[in-house]
């Protein structure tokens, strides 16, 4: 066999193959209100999981209290002033159905790592606008 593994900032994957952020699951929550999305989101990952790839991206991670999070845009105009005045914005996805709660996500993460312990999970965030210390914290959390 062929060995396809690679390094990219200075982790090692088991071969460049990765699947985008996507979420099937995600939107079944609306359809099952009573039950965890989680389980059938990772019916999906086992799926990959079992076909080879190397890594997957979660959908966005955001804080449970972000009221009216699904559905809106991770577009968010930024203005600093002094030395490095700019204005601009960060990020560039619109929030489809891919996005998770913290917690559901989280939960969905972890049971993830110790199923798939050959495969990277890549935690895709979305903290409160432009507030660093909130995409700091999730981070941290997903790490």
């Amino acid at each position: 066999m062929v060995d396809l593994s690679v390094k990219f900032v200075g982790l090692d994957f088991k071969n460049p193959i990765s699947i985008a952020a996507h979420g099937p699951g995600v939107p079944n929550r609306d359809l099952l209100p009573n039950k965890d999305a989680s389980g059938v989101q990772m019916k999906l990952w086992r799926k990959y999981y079992e076909s080879g790839v190397g890594s997957l991206t979660t959908g966005s991670i955001f804080f449970d209290e972000m009221e009216g999070a699904r559905g809106s845009s991770r577009f968010h105009l930024i203005r600093t002033r002094g030395f490095a005045e700019q204005e601009g914005f960060v990020s560039a996805a619109t929030m489809p159905d891919v996005i998770w709660p913290r917690s559901q996500g989280l939960r969905s993460v972890e049971k993830a790592r110790k199923e798939f312990t050959d495969m990277r999970i890549l935690v895709s965030i979305m903290g409160e606008g432009a507030d660093p210390d909130s995409w700091s914290q999730l981070a941290l959390e997903a790490q």
